[in-house]
């Protein structure tokens, strides 16, 4: 009788088939997940050329471009009453025209800083916990899926290479940038509006748009090390922000101490404090660190307050950041989006000991990078 042998693998090459696979999804998982990021980031550039596209729009309308902070319908004179920025203005031409006229008319004195109901009732919550699509990066895995959240913004408008600080008066001299933001409404009861052909630097020369990682949401603790750097600011006495109130000229500081806040992708160890809950909480809010940004130290760069408390009417530098590898995408005044490296030349913002003044005009001291934030530096600065 003939012994019948049935053909198998041995375990040898079993073993060897199932390293062959190994290593090939090893190659290939690299790849699928670049492909799935180069996805994420064309959805990104799209979504902020609409919010440039419909800046142009308002313009055509209004003939002004949009305010970086606008009052409500009230008299108060709070600081919350300057607290509306420009997406709130854009919302007719992003197709939120609803929720636009909700600001205009049942809720034209709200402020963000006091919410109530949520997105699904019947307050103030419907405007400002709204949850946009339209404000979102892709990339940015923080924003909101509670309705009683705030609503958060992924994309930042630009107010140049100043430090800024909300409570800026009408003699005090404005940011550089595309969006003005006017101060308390004690010093200045109206916004400041900019035009197109106010940026003599070229639009196709000038960022207005970019974005800012929102936020993980904890907040007021003592800096780790662990504690990421996108989406948190440092805030102490000691932070070296300066004030650009007053005479803005005779203001200078090193911001060696913010520049070393950074180790890697981290805030670095220190007694200084980090809040993760306020870059990007609120979309329609003016305060700087929810929806503004300058063009001082490169993207992917620390955050900081200068204040005790984290108090949103103190000076700060708020950098542009994103989850995109190596920079952010940024709008450009004409129209166009461009990629923008974390390594682009800053000056001297990154310089050990260097003293920084506020900048009133003039070329920028802060490189490629500030001189793209001034509408008005004369510096013959582009993006490739």
């Amino acid at each position: 009788m003939k012994t019948r042998y049935i053909k198998a693998f041995t375990l040898v090459e079993l073993l060897v088939v199932i390293a062959i696979i190994g290593v090939l999804i090893a190659l290939l998982l690299p790849a699928v997940q670049a492909a799935r990021e180069a996805a994420r980031r064309s959805q990104c550039t799209n979504k902020i050329k609409q919010i440039v596209l419909a800046t142009h729009n308002y313009h055509s309308a209004n003939k002004v471009l949009p305010p970086g902070s606008a009052p409500f319908g009230n008299t108060s004179s709070s600081y919350d009453r300057m607290r509306k920025n420009a997406f709130v203005c854009l919302l007719p031409f992003l197709e939120q025209e609803s929720l636009y006229n909700l600001f205009t008319g049942s809720f034209a004195s709200s402020s963000p800083s006091n919410t109530t109901g949520g997105a699904t009732g019947t307050g103030n919550g419907q405007i400002w916990c709204a949850s946009l699509s339209a404000l979102h990066c892709p990339s940015d895995g923080n924003t909101k899926s509670d309705p009683a959240q705030t609503g958060h913004t992924s994309y930042r408008l630009c107010t140049g290479d100043w430090l800024d600080e909300p409570g800026r008066g009408p003699s005090f001299v404005q940011p550089r940038g595309v969006f003005v933001t006017s101060g308390r409404p004690q010093n200045r009861n109206s916004s400041v509006y900019r035009t197109l052909t106010g940026i003599t630097d070229g639009t196709s020369n000038t960022i207005c748009i970019s974005e800012g990682v929102i936020g993980e949401g904890t907040a007021n603790v003592t800096s780790s090390g662990t504690n990421p750097l996108r989406g948190g600011i440092a805030w102490s006495n000691t932070t070296g922000i300066p004030t650009c109130t007053g005479d803005p000229s005779a203001t200078t500081t090193d911001l060696t101490t913010c520049r070393s806040y950074k180790n890697g992708l981290y805030f670095s160890a220190g007694t200084y404090e980090v809040r993760q809950d306020r870059i990007g909480f609120r979309w329609g809010d003016a305060a700087p660190w929810y929806s503004l940004f300058s063009t001082i130290f490169p993207p992917n760069n620390p955050s900081c307050n200068h204040g005790n408390g984290g108090d949103e009417r103190h000076p700060m530098l708020i950098s542009a950041s994103s989850n995109h590898s190596g920079g952010v995408v940024c709008g450009i005044a004409d129209g166009t989006v461009k990629f923008v490296s974390e390594t682009i030349d800053a000056s001297d913002s990154l310089a050990v000991g260097q003293n920084i003044r506020c900048v009133q005009s003039g070329k920028s001291p802060f490189g490629v990078w500030g001189a793209l934030g001034s509408i008005e530096g004369n510096e013959s600065v582009a993006l490739p």
